[in-house]
């Protein structure tokens, strides 16, 4: 708690990181995912965007 002062708002990180790595692992299990994990998040438009909203979510926890 000495970190943050909204800690329960961390929280909110849950569900958009089950979404993207359930979309990884659905590309993996289909072979769409011809490339390094990292150089997909960070070409991937939805990636970026979820991306913006762990940042935004980690901003306003402090």
């Amino acid at each position: 708690m000495r970190l943050y002062h909204h800690g329960v708002r961390l929280w909110l990180l849950l569900p958009v990181m089950l979404l993207w790595l359930s979309q990884l692992w659905l590309l993996a299990s289909r072979g769409e995912l011809n490339e390094d994990p990292v150089v997909y998040a960070i070409t991937d438009k939805r990636s970026l965007l979820l991306g913006l909203l762990v940042a935004a979510v980690v901003a306003s926890a402090l």
